[in-house]
């Protein structure tokens, strides 16, 4: 007689996965792009039997997909069922362009109208840049991202940043004298909120000025008092 010895393979498990996958229209997805764990994972387009997708299957929006495990010669006793989305890239945002900017400026002051705005050094590929970046006098490409999704294409923009001219900054220790920054003459009127009249000096030097012997006039058409 012939002596046949039996194993029993036990069925992997049911992959595991989001039941709900979203993708990109661009690049175009395919079966590839399906995500689901488990031991040699295979897609079918039926909850039973048919056959395996190919990975370069394009994925339609709406469908539902199924993974199955397989092990040892065995197969998952069920799929695991995904439905697919897919959404379409947006439009590269809109700006105006040429953009000027004062010395300090950075990337996150530059303007473009969309939703999540990245910035770039280049008009496909580059450096994506932090909202820190400071800006120079140069080009810059915008993209923006809807559900996910990124514009396919770029918007340019030519930025000039200006730089501060030497010897135009005033500094208080360059500065001899007291500025009056405030005369109030209506004190004492009905209705005024002060009783008083009074005149506020401002001291822009870098030094401590005495008022000592100090007054201050004032004068109409008619006639003229000290304060």
């Amino acid at each position: 007689r012939l002596d046949v010895t039996v194993t029993i393979e036990t069925n992997p498990s049911v992959p595991s996965g989001d039941a709900a996958q979203s993708f990109c229209s661009s690049p175009a997805p395919t079966v590839a792009s399906l995500v689901a764990t488990g031991s040699g994972v295979q897609w079918f387009a039926a909850a039973t039997g048919g056959s395996a997708l190919a990975s370069s299957t394009a994925l339609v929006t709406g469908t539902h997909y199924y993974a199955e495990a397989s092990s040892g010669g065995c197969v998952s006793d069920s799929r695991l069922d995904v439905t697919v989305t897919i959404n379409t890239n947006p439009a590269a945002p809109t700006l105006t362009t040429p953009q000027t900017y004062c010395a300090g400026a950075t990337v996150g002051d530059l303007q473009a109208t969309g939703t999540g705005i990245k910035w770039y050094t280049a008009s496909s590929a580059g450096t994506l840049l932090t909202s820190g970046t400071a800006l120079t006098s140069g080009s810059y490409y915008a993209s923006q991202t809807v559900n996910g999704c990124e514009s396919s294409s770029r918007m340019f923009l030519s930025v000039s940043v200006k730089s501060f001219s030497a010897g135009t900054m005033v500094t208080t220790s360059s500065l001899s004298h007291l500025v009056i920054s405030q005369v109030y003459g209506g004190g004492g009127n009905t209705g005024a909120p002060y009783t008083n009249d009074f005149i506020e000096i401002f001291n822009p030097t870098s030094s401590t000025v005495s008022l000592s012997g100090w007054s201050d006039r004032k004068s109409t058409r008619l006639n003229s008092s000290h304060l």
